[in-house]
């Protein structure tokens, strides 16, 4: 029984070592990817590619949301960054205003169009010119 309270804490330095040692300042950026049908139903969207870029250096990563939406990123530096999400059958979408804070995890969920969206109001009657804007993304930022 002396044998197991020692391994334990053995187990524990490694542990712990391993924690520490990939424990950087680094980020992290996930969230969902869901679509909007011409229905009007919310589907989630898989293989959707996701492209992230620092803006002040050439950091760069591209990774695809699995079959429930889902997309991650680990280990962002912090700093400025642009995301672009792609699929070949919606509208793309991008934003260029994230910023990963150190040992902190950002959510970015967003809700792709279809290709032939097609709005119920015209242009000028949407305040932003564009009436599928308003639908294309969705950020909640999310500490964890």
């Amino acid at each position: 029984m002396r044998r197991r309270p020692a391994l334990l804490g053995v187990l524990g330095l490694v542990f712990g070592a391993a924690v520490l040692a990939s424990g950087s300042d680094d980020g992290r950026i996930a969230g969902e990817i869901t679509a909007l049908t011409n229905e009007g139903e919310i589907i989630h969207l898989a293989f959707a590619d996701v492209r992230l870029k620092q803006l002040d250096t050439p950091f760069e990563r591209e990774t695809r949301s699995d079959v429930d939406g889902q997309y991650a990123f680990a280990d962002v530096p912090p700093g400025r960054y642009e995301i672009r999400f792609e699929h070949p059958t919606h509208l793309t979408f991008a934003r260029n205003d994230l910023v990963v804070r150190a040992q902190h995890t950002l959510r970015v969920n967003v809700q792709l169009l279809p290709e032939d969206f097609q709005a119920d109001e015209s242009p000028a009657e949407s305040s932003s010119g564009d009436p599928s804007r308003r639908f294309k993304a969705l950020e909640l930022p999310k500490d964890e």
